[in-house]
């Protein structure tokens, strides 16, 4: 992000991110193809990270006992995990979405 922004600046020196409203003096396609190629280039990254993890994730699971009971076992406490990562995440970001609702309006 640090890197992106970097770029940005150095392109378009007017840049603030704290504005509401943006304010360029240069061609706002140059930004707008920036922040595609950007984005495509971060999406690849990501799809690799992915399919690595993957990969490790399920070479590890491999190695764990296979039987009925404890596969059950497994898969319930993954359940309970996953609820207690999507309720973080999801409070986390009602915090961010009232934080930006609170500098719009102020």
């Amino acid at each position: 992000m640090d890197k992106y922004t970097e770029e940005n600046h150095t392109m378009f020196p007017e840049i603030d991110y704290e504005q509401l409203k943006l304010q360029l003096s240069g061609d706002p396609d140059l930004l707008l193809y920036h922040t595609g190629r950007y984005s495509r280039q971060l999406k690849a990254e990501l799809k690799d990270a992915v399919e690595g993890m993957t990969d490790r994730i399920n070479r590890a699971y491999a190695t764990l006992p296979q039987g009925e009971k404890e596969r059950k076992q497994r898969d319930a406490m993954l359940q309970s995990v996953l609820r207690q990562k999507r309720a973080e995440m999801d409070r986390e970001f009602q915090k961010r979405v009232l934080q930006l609702i609170i500098l719009t309006f102020n």
